[in-house]
Formats: structure tokens, C-alpha cells, sequence
């Protein structure tokens, strides 16, 4: 899914879309944004939403989240500022986003850079023009067509991979 997205968003056609919304479960939500920070090199925004409440509860956050995000990729200023995570009425760089706590609504922040911008009336604003860190390393992953398998040990004494190794 990911390949087809970066490939689909890196393609000059015109029949090729010009930005990318991604819905995503916030538990792993800014690994998946990081991610896409990192492997899709182009100026197209690429936008991942999620909600911190179902949308069974009061106030569900879903529908507007959702609502800004395709707002946000759809406006021509969201150009150039890479991977951006929305959620809360903000803009986050998927480069410095990350996910504070487990509960609340305001949980994804950039507690060092700051937000990119944020939404006054399901409208975008920007803080500044788009930058990118100059230390930031993108990856060209177009050759791979596989991905590693990555086993994660959760904790516990003794962990045997699909393999048999230990």
C-alpha cells in the first residue's frame, strides 16, 4: 500500500493524484507518518488522520479531523512541508510529531518545534512557509519491493522468532 502511494504521488501525470489522505489508528499513527516523511519525496501533501475517540462517543473527533485533513491537502499552501499529521485542530510535521498520551484529544505534539500551523473554521494556517530541516535524510526505496519482516519482543524471558531462532 505504501509502494503504490509513494508511487502514485511521486508520478508527474496529470491522472495521478495531487495530494494523499491516509486514515490511520493513532496507536501507531507517527511511525506511519515518519515513515512516509521519510520514503515519499515529492511536493504533493501528504495528510494522516486519525481520532482519539470512537465514533460512538460524545463529541466524536473522526468526522472533523477527517474533514481538515481533506481540507489541508487540498489547499495549494500545504505544498513542500512534507509528511503532516492532523488531529485537534493542528498541523503537525510528521518529522517532529509524536504521540504524548494514550487518552487525550490533544495527544499528538511537537513539543520542541511546535506546530506547522493549525484550523480557524475548518480553514488552514500556517505559522511559516514551508521548510525542511536541513539535517533531514530522505530515502530512495523505489528498488525495494519487499519489506524486512521485524518480529517485536513486547517482554518476556524467552522469545523464539518464525524461524526458530532465538
Amino acid at each position: 500500500r505504501r509502494r503504490k502511494s509513494r508511487i502514485l504521488l511521486q508520478s508527474p501525470s496529470v491522472l495521478t493524484p495531487r495530494q494523499l489522505v491516509i486514515t490511520h489508528g493513532t496507536d501507531t499513527m507517527e511511525e506511519t507518518a515518519f515513515f512516509m516523511d521519510l520514503t515519499v519525496n515529492c511536493e504533493k501533501p501528504v495528510v494522516i488522520v486519525g481520532a482519539m475517540r470512537p465514533s460512538t462517543a460524545i463529541s466524536a473527533d473522526g468526522p472533523g479531523n477527517l474533514l481538515e485533513a481533506v481540507v489541508l491537502a487540498a489547499d495549494p499552501n500545504a505544498r513542500g512541508r512534507g509528511a503532516m499529521i492532523v488531529l485537534n485542530d493542528r498541523i503537525g510535521s510528521a518529522w517532529y510529531t509524536e504521540k504524548t498520551n494514550g487518552n487525550t484529544l490533544d495527544t499528538f505534539k511537537a513539543v520542541e518545534q511546535g506546530y506547522l500551523g493549525g484550523f480557524l473554521s475548518y480553514t488552514p494556517f500556517y505559522y511559516f512557509p514551508p521548510a525542511q530541516p536541513t539535517f533531514k535524510t530522505a530515502f530512495n526505496v523505489s528498488g525495494i519491493d519487499v519489506m524486512p519482516q521485524v518480529d517485536i519482543l513486547y517482554g518476556c524471558v524467552v522469545y523464539v522468532c518464525r524461524d526458530g531462532e532465538m
